[in-house]
């Protein structure tokens, strides 16, 4: 998923919410921004991701 919006959408700030703590390992970036929050009951977090061509280093 992270090579695809990086390929994709160079440029843009991608954000995405989920419950699932294995997520960030699973995407293939590194979140610029983690805010938690709960939806409903259930705690989750919000990933916030700027997008660049090739390496962020």
């Amino acid at each position: 998923m992270g090579d695809n919006l990086k390929q994709h959408f160079p440029g843009w700030t991608a954000c995405l919410i989920s419950g699932d703590p294995e997520f960030p390992k699973n995407i293939g970036l590194g979140a610029n921004r983690r805010t938690p929050l709960f939806n409903g009951l259930q705690e989750c977090r919000f990933y916030e991701y700027r997008l660049v061509a090739g390496s962020n280093r």
